[in-house]
């Protein structure tokens, strides 16, 4: 296996901002240019050890009910993807490429 870097997913238009709440599983309230918005969580587990007041998230705008979905959360200096509809995407772009799976 050679080691090429191939990037395993891009998320375009990410905004960065200030996690403040979660007041119930799906939602969370972000603040970002001063102003205090709310944010779908695609994620239902408690997350308690990386949604903490005050760690920086990363978004993008939503096209729902709330005004952004919540992609990552920075964790130790590390993003830490939270949108679980994403863990899927980037597994098969995994699999695509190990020369094991991708016959």
């Amino acid at each position: 296996m050679n080691n090429v870097k191939i990037p395993l997913l891009e998320i375009p238009n990410l905004n960065e901002g200030i996690f403040l709440t979660r007041p119930n599983r799906f939602v969370s309230e972000i603040k970002y240019k001063n102003e205090i918005k709310l944010g779908h969580i695609h994620d239902p587990g408690r997350l308690k050890e990386l949604l903490i007041k005050g760690k920086e998230v990363l978004f993008t705008d939503s096209r729902g009910k709330l005004d952004y979905y919540v992609k990552a959360v920075k964790h130790q200096n590390e993003w830490i993807l939270i949108d679980t509809a994403l863990h899927s995407k980037i597994a098969l772009r995994v699999f695509t490429h190990l020369p094991e799976t991708s016959k």
